[in-house]
């Protein structure tokens, strides 16, 4: 499956969310193996976001760690150069999970549906 990392990005919260359910137990399994492998890819996605702290931040004495200051010129370029990387598409070894709604109890935000809408079919 080809996603962005956006989508990536956007679906942990959410996918994390939906294990916390109690679900049927095939269904359960499916859902952490694609979680596994979600994960690969944000840890990627978080290994680029610190590096490039690294390059366009600065220390921060009071803190003592390394932050980019949202005023700054270093800021607009830390934004498009992750923005450009987070739409990058990756091709991701997983299929679709399709979950039974009348096989659930649970209450999700549509907000919570968008950000699975590219790995999840509710029907």
């Amino acid at each position: 499956m080809k996603v962005k990392l956006t989508d990536v990005q956007n679906a942990k919260e959410c996918m994390n969310k939906l294990a916390n359910m109690d679900l049927p137990i095939s269904t359960s399994y499916k859902l952490s193996k694609l979680i596994k492998k979600l994960n690969k890819e944000y840890d990627d996605i978080e290994e680029f976001r610190v590096q490039l702290i690294k390059k366009y931040g600065q220390e921060d004495n009071e803190q003592k760690n390394i932050r980019v200051n949202p005023d700054s010129e270093e800021f607009l370029s830390f934004l498009k150069e992750y923005n450009e990387f987070m739409e990058t598409e990756v091709d991701i070894d997983i299929d679709k999970l399709e979950i039974k709604t009348e096989e659930l109890d649970i209450k999700i935000k549509s907000v919570e549906l968008l950000g699975m809408e590219q790995f999840v079919d509710f029907v």
